[in-house]
């Protein structure tokens, strides 16, 4: 009997030590591909919310303009003292 981490290689004579054997391997490699999916989903949330906070600071920052051009719209206007009494 031979071991080599987690499973990876064990030789036995018997048949249904060898379908065990099996099992563990495919359990620990059943673990680390879950882990690898949970790794590249977290992946994607971080690029998703990346995105989103930069889609989110375009807008504001067009906010901000459009609220600069509405002020110096307001500031060149000329009101008369006649308007304001009607």
């Amino acid at each position: 009997m031979i071991y080599y981490s987690k499973c990876l290689r064990i030789v036995y004579q018997d048949p249904i030590a060898n379908s065990l054997i099996c099992f563990c391997c495919d359990k620990s490699f059943q673990k680390a591909g879950n882990q690898k999916l949970a790794a590249m989903q977290r992946a994607t949330n971080l690029h998703r919310s990346i995105i989103i906070k930069e889609w989110e600071h375009k807008k504001l920052k067009m906010e901000i303009e459009d609220l600069q051009d509405h002020l110096i719209n307001l500031q060149s206007m000329k009101v008369e003292v006649k308007a304001l009494l009607i």
